[in-house]
């Protein structure tokens, strides 16, 4: 659900008309920041002002206040754990911080710091990502972990 459809379900109306003199922008105004995928954030935190029960989490990220801090904790509890967990791994202090890097990437969807962690283990002169779990973590933790072909591009 978008957030317009959202905010539209906050506020009980049906129409981007009625969603625009809510916001204080003209249907025209309204109509083409439609166009450019540009929400009025802005007007929708003057409108929380006279609307105290608008839920401006639920509107803009399609969670409320509560799920978000919630959501929060388990990553934080993931963290600790993966964390822990890497520390008591039999591994050099900055491979352990890496992995921790690339879990803690991971859990938060951040691809961005997934993939530049990998490259800058790669720059390290590791031969693959693949190498790097594969030997490090997987030796550390006392099994092989390959794949064994499965899923690997030739």
């Amino acid at each position: 659900m978008s957030q317009l459809l959202r905010l539209k379900q906050q506020l009980s109306v049906r129409s981007d008309k009625e969603v625009a003199e809510l916001l204080g922008l003209s249907a025209r105004a309204f109509h083409g920041r439609k166009e450019r995928g540009a929400f009025p954030k802005e007007e929708l935190l003057v409108l929380k002002q006279r609307m105290p029960q608008l839920d401006v989490d639920y509107v803009l990220y399609g969670t409320t206040a509560a799920e978000r801090l919630g959501n929060t904790e388990r990553l934080l509890d993931f963290v600790k754990l993966a964390t822990d967990t890497v520390t008591t791994l039999d591994l050099p202090v900055e491979d352990q911080r890496s992995l921790q890097l690339v879990l803690f990437a991971i859990a938060t969807k951040n691809s961005a710091m997934v993939r530049d962690e990998l490259a800058r283990l790669r720059a390290e002169g590791e031969a693959s990502a693949s190498q790097v779990f594969n030997e490090r973590v997987g030796q550390a933790a006392g099994r092989d972990i390959t794949n064994h072909g499965k899923g690997k591009k030739k």
